[in-house]
């Protein structure tokens, strides 16, 4: 005959918690019967609501209360034999969020830094037609103030392969270096708004 032989009956439920992870927690709670007779255990785990939107579970929790901003998860095992493990793991992830904040971070950066830009400079090089037919380039340098700025110098460099003429619109440059290849304007005040 093989069968369990109890000399008396005992109870017992050896309970542990272990928390671990920086970025995805993981929260492992193990109910163990160290008794001789079958016992009833259950488990109870607290979220709130933020965080219940990335955890996952091992087990599916048989019971889910939300009170106030707080969510509470139940598991019941009925039937949990002499020497039995009965292990739920809670995984929350913040990868995600962490990666949204830091996205969010650095968009509104960039959103303070293009605010705070005092001047915004475009260029724009058109081809244009000459009367020899020779490949020619028109260069232009749009500078616009946004807030009222003080002693503005436009520096622009030249590429070796290109011949500088003579030839300026509106506003002349106040020095051209030919070793360089740099134009220098300088343009003094700008008023809010003010394009040159």
């Amino acid at each position: 005959i093989e069968g369990k032989l109890y000399l008396g009956e005992k109870k017992g439920i050896a309970s542990t918690e272990d928390n671990s992870g920086l970025l995805i927690r993981t929260q492992t709670v193990t109910k163990v019967n160290t008794g001789n007779i079958v016992e009833s255990v259950e488990v109870r785990l607290k979220r709130n609501i933020f965080s219940r939107l990335f955890t996952s579970f091992n087990i599916e929790p048989a019971i889910t209360e939300r009170k106030g901003l707080t969510i509470e998860y139940t598991w019941v095992k009925e039937r949990l034999d002499p020497a039995e493990v009965y292990i739920i793991k809670a995984t929350t992830n913040y990868v995600f969020p962490f990666l949204t904040i830091l996205f969010a971070i650095l968009v509104l950066f960039g959103l303070k830094r293009l605010t705070e830009t005092k001047i915004e400079l475009k260029k724009s090089v058109n081809h244009i037609k000459t009367k020899n037919g020779e490949f020619a380039l028109k260069i232009t340098l749009a500078l616009k103030a946004k807030k009222n700025v003080e002693n503005v110098t436009v520096v622009d460099r030249v590429p070796a392969i290109v011949k500088i003429y003579k030839k300026f619109g509106l506003i002349k440059p106040s020095k051209i270096n030919p070793e360089s290849r740099r134009i220098h304007w300088n343009l003094g005040n700008l008023n809010s708004g003010e394009v040159r």
